[in-house]
Order: C-alpha cells, then structure tokens, then sequence
C-alpha cells in the first residue's frame, strides 16, 4: 500500500505492486544456490528469517524461541513503519488537495509549485510572454492569454 500511494493512477499502482511482489522471492532463491548459516541479524529481515525458520521447521530441527521472536517482533515493526507512513502520506494528500490543483504537485515533503505563467502587455519586453484581449495589461498568476 505505501508503496502504491505514489502512483498517479490504478494501472500504475498495479504495476509498482507486482513488481514488489518479487522482493520476498529474491532471499529465497538466493539460498537455493548459496546456503548460509542463520545468524541473529538474518531474523530482523522479514523475508529471509521466514524462509529459515521455515527450512528449520520443514527439515525437523529444533527452532530457536529468540529467532521466532525476533522474526515475529521486526516484522510487526515494519508493518506498523510502513502503515504509519502511509496513513501519513493519505492525510498530506487530503489536506493539500485542494492546493494541489491550482499550485502544483503533491509530494512526500508538501506541495511543489508550478512556475508561474505572466500575462503582460505586449509592449512590455521584460515580460515573457503577452496576451491581447480582456487580459491586456494584465500581470497575474494562472491568467490564460
């Protein structure tokens, strides 16, 4: 979900999810080719300490209660990171809406701004661009010419 909060629309969301969907495979596989021992700092990655705690368990052997923990306790953490963020993100957006459609694009920091557009006076050289019209001599933001 946070990561489908950065899409602009329900095609891409779809597609930045199932490319993450190979993140979780990526330890796996790599320990098909390159067995490794399990450690204390493999159990804080969510993934990979689910793949050797499953390995233990499948091939009969005696699982560690502070490797269970600590898989259970980092992978809660990081839901909870992730949630958090994300409801952070949803707020900022709804907040800033209404902004966004005049000014610009909403971000993770805020609202970025568009450049401004000038509406001037075509004898005015120092203004870039010039309209003729109910908006001559005119110098306003958003004004179309």
């Amino acid at each position: 979900m946070f990561v489908a909060t950065f899409a602009r629309s329900f095609k891409e969301a779809q597609t930045y999810v199932s490319l993450l969907i190979f993140v979780p495979i990526i330890p796996s596989t790599v320990l098909q080719f390159y067995p490794l021992q399990p450690t204390g700092w493999m159990m804080l990655v969510p993934a990979l300490s689910h793949h050797l705690l499953l390995v233990d368990v499948m091939g009969g052997e005696a699982v560690a209660a502070f490797s269970v923990v600590t898989s259970a306790v980092a992978t809660t953490v990081y839901a909870v990171l992730l949630l958090s963020l994300t409801a952070r993100l949803l707020r900022h957006e709804k907040s800033s809406r209404a902004i966004v459609g005049h000014m610009g694009t909403a971000t993770i920091q805020g609202v970025v701004p568009q450049p401004r557009r000038l509406v001037a006076h075509a004898g005015n050289p120092r203004l870039p661009q010039a309209c003729s019209g109910r908006n001559e001599g005119l110098v306003r933001r958003g004004a179309s010419c």
